[in-house]
């Protein structure tokens, strides 16, 4: 074996030595600890977050509270007790305090999501927030919630000066039967804002009533919304996939035209599917 060769084999024993060796061995305790992880690992349910909530810190607050929103879209996700709903309002009562508003705005979503008529006192007390993100929130959640006394206030809410809060409040309404209901929706079709004028076309043809038709060919048409530059992608397909839902209900020959085209044209394969639906559904 020549020097070189000898110089060459004691390189890779310090290669093996101080890299390869070093590095398999933390591999091997890396996949056992991800494997024991896998193996222990629970789905959280809405209890867990909220104790998150309630004891967790400032980073920990917030997320909890955003993942139980999310959770409780899921409507066999919804705790039916009673005491998850005094810990709730519990918890809400002490994120009044919390520094971190984010923790108060995603509990009051997460309240709305559970459609329970036992937090629509403190949600319609949170009404008066200095924060027009809250106040919006809050009108959603009434909005989920419904009742006799929740369609007044959100007949109320339709009038407020914040753009965002009115649409909340039109939003709400669509899921609304009282008599002043659609007297308010059809004021709002001329609402100064886009989004609202919108959110009272589709809550009208959800009624079966085609007073904002001309709004909803317009949502149906991507040219139109093209002109909202604050409207992304995404938003302007979600707009329009809303607007294929409840145009559909109304059966209209000049909608279904529109549907029609968006069936053929449109470069969203899941705008495209949704239009075929929809008008395979009138055959």
């Amino acid at each position: 074996m020549t020097q070189t060769d000898k110089n060459k084999s004691g390189l890779r024993v310090i290669v093996h030595s101080f890299f390869v060796v070093p590095f398999l061995i933390a591999a091997f305790v890396v996949l056992v600890f991800f494997m024991w992880k896998l193996l222990t690992w629970e789905p959280r349910n809405a209890e867990d977050y909220l104790s998150d909530v309630k004891t967790g810190g400032a980073t920990k607050r917030w997320q909890a509270a955003f993942e139980l929103s999310k959770l409780l879209v899921n409507k066999e996700e919804i705790p039916e007790s009673d005491r998850f709903v005094t810990e709730m309002l519990t918890t809400f009562k002490y994120a009044q305090y919390d520094p971190d508003e984010r923790v108060k705005q995603y509990l009051i979503r997460a309240m709305g999501q559970t459609r329970n008529p036992a937090f629509s006192e403190v949600l319609i007390n949170s009404l008066a927030d200095a924060n027009e993100g809250i106040v919006a929130d809050v009108t959603y959640a009434l909005g989920l919630i419904g009742g006799k006394d929740v369609e007044y206030i959100l007949i109320e809410m339709a009038g407020h000066s914040s753009a965002l809060v009115r649409n909340r409040a039109t939003m709400g309404l669509g899921n609304m039967e009282g008599k002043n209901v659609s007297r308010i929706l059809h004021i709002l079709l001329h609402d100064s804002e886009a989004n609202v004028k919108w959110s009272a076309a589709i809550a009208l043809a959800k009624r079966g009533d085609d007073a904002g038709r001309d709004i909803l060919l317009d949502l149906l048409n991507r040219s139109y919304l093209d002109k909202f530059v604050e409207v992304d992608s995404y938003e302007q397909s979600q707009a329009i996939l809303v607007a294929i839902n409840a145009a559909s209900i109304l059966n209209d020959p000049v909608l279904n035209e529109a549907i029609k085209k968006l069936g053929k044209d449109d470069k969203n394969m899941k705008i495209r599917n949704a239009a075929i639906k929809s008008l395979n559904q009138k055959i």
